[in-house]
């Protein structure tokens, strides 16, 4: 489809590009995300980790900047990113789509760090992340907070989410840890109709 074509190359497009000040913020940011993790649950070395859209791997650069040691594999669909986790040394396997995982597999710890909101059917992709997590295991889910009222360029977003909409999505499927908004929350548009 067009849209797999697009995410082929979204890290080197107009969306997102990865040089080196920008590898800084990723960095940043992805410090910044394991600390909150830390913060909430418990995060040791040797836990499995599934890094949904991950990119060139900010999150496992991270998770080694704060000393975890990990099993880590990672779901990314471009191409050049994918290379580059590759050559990583604690990268165990890096594949194109979810369904190319390996059945059977189970994580302590599932990322889904900007990736939802370019997500089909959330129903049922959730469901199927869930599947895959240990009894005890974490889904993390960050996504941008109402971002249609404020950006011109909603990038390929196919949905649009705030706090509450995420939490009735979620809650189908187990038990909430938290869900926060960081940041101002954008005020809500109210349509108005001729």
């Amino acid at each position: 489809t067009k849209l797999e074509s697009y995410y082929q190359g979204y890290w080197n497009g107009d969306v997102a590009t990865i040089n080196p000040s920008t590898l800084r913020y990723y960095l940043a940011q992805s410090i910044n995300r394991v600390l909150y993790l830390k913060s909430k649950i418990k995060l040791v070395s040797g836990m499995k980790v599934l890094d949904i859209g991950a990119g060139s791997g900010m999150f496992l650069d991270a998770l080694n900047h704060e000393g975890f040691d990990i099993d880590y594999i990672a779901i990314e669909p471009d191409l050049i990113q994918s290379s580059i986790l590759l050559k990583k040394n604690k990268v165990q396997k890096v594949f194109s789509k979810i369904e190319h995982l390996d059945k059977g597999l189970k994580f302590d710890l599932i990322i889904l760090s900007h990736v939802l909101e370019h997500v089909r059917q959330p129903n049922i992709f959730i469901k199927k992340i869930i599947s895959m997590l240990q009894p005890c295991g974490v889904l993390y889910v960050e996504v941008p907070n109402q971002d249609h009222l404020f950006k011109k360029d909603l990038e390929p977003h196919i949905l649009f989410f705030n706090q509450s909409s995420l939490k009735v999505l979620l809650s189908r499927f187990g038990n909430i840890l938290n869900i926060e908004c960081f940041g101002k929350t954008p005020k809500e548009e109210i349509p108005t109709f001729s």
